[in-house]
């Protein structure tokens, strides 16, 4: 879904709830959506939207300035800490189109999200780091 979690004002999106439901009408397995503007505490409304729906959410890391590593470590270290079941998509080239190092995102975030799952299917710009990246998350 081209859309976030969070809004600006790092409330969850309102329109996740319809989000759910376009997934499960489709018999998806996921729904996939960016980060957003996280603001360091995860809302408590959260944890009770997430335990009401079929299927699992993953936030991925997007092309934006909210898609970094800090901000993507720092989430993901709220979400284990809670216990939430939210996993993330681990795009490989979005790291290179924000400046960020591939390798490094691969070797910080697998001790703080659930599990990466390597984006695929669509052609990534070159960061020089994708077979590093590929292997280090084989064991997450």
């Amino acid at each position: 879904m081209p859309d976030t979690l969070f809004c600006d004002d790092g409330d969850v999106n309102p329109r996740i709830t319809h989000y759910f439901e376009e997934a499960r009408q489709l018999n998806a397995q996921r729904l996939k959506l960016a980060l957003g503007h996280f603001t360091g505490t995860l809302p408590a409304s959260l944890s009770s939207l997430l335990a009401d729906q079929p299927l699992s959410l993953t936030v991925e890391n997007d092309q934006t300035e909210h898609g970094k590593l800090a901000a993507s470590v720092q989430f993901f270290a709220a979400v284990r800490a809670a216990g939430l079941p939210i996993s993330m998509t681990f795009d490989m080239g979005n790291w290179c189109w924000t400046g960020e190092d591939a390798a490094r995102a691969a070797q910080q975030l697998p001790a703080t999200a659930p599990r990466g799952i390597v984006s695929a299917g669509r052609r990534e710009p070159d960061c020089g780091h994708a077979p590093l990246c590929v292997s280090l998350l084989r064991n997450v």
